[in-house]
């Protein structure tokens, strides 16, 4: 049965970056799902991205959303963060040192030279436990 997260729970699950997923509607394909590595400035979510890729595709000031989750089958536990909000590519010299100061490095290679800040307006969470 699953128990509502306050938004500050939330925030805790966030706090240490991470991996989670980049959830936008695709011009042409629908909504997706892209793993990314992140991390916190405040509220906002910020990761890479390769240049001309679909993540760019799907910004333009539609709304977005952002889900970061952790499970663990063997205790049958876990808790799942979505952050909703609208999301731009960091273009101002100031917000991209921010950026940089975050030290996120993308595991699965290749260069991630766009920084994208996700404003969360909205941050809800999920703590599940499995009852037997």
């Amino acid at each position: 049965m699953p128990d509502i997260l306050t938004v500050a729970e939330c925030r805790q699950h966030l706090t240490g970056g991470g991996v989670g997923r980049f959830l936008f509607v695709e011009p042409g394909r629908g909504p997706v799902a892209i793993p990314v590595n992140f991390g916190m400035d405040g509220d906002d979510v910020v990761f890479r991205t390769g240049s001309g890729g679909s993540v760019s595709a799907g910004l333009h000031e539609r709304r977005v959303s952002f889900d970061v989750d952790h499970l663990d089958a063997a205790l049958g536990e876990g808790w799942s963060v979505l952050v909703t909000g609208k999301a731009q590519v960091i273009t101002d010299p100031a917000g991209r040192a921010r950026a940089e100061a975050l030290n996120i490095e993308p595991w699965a290679g290749g260069k991630k030279p766009i920084y994208v800040r996700l404003a969360a307006r909205q941050i809800t969470g999920r703590r599940i436990r499995i009852t037997r």
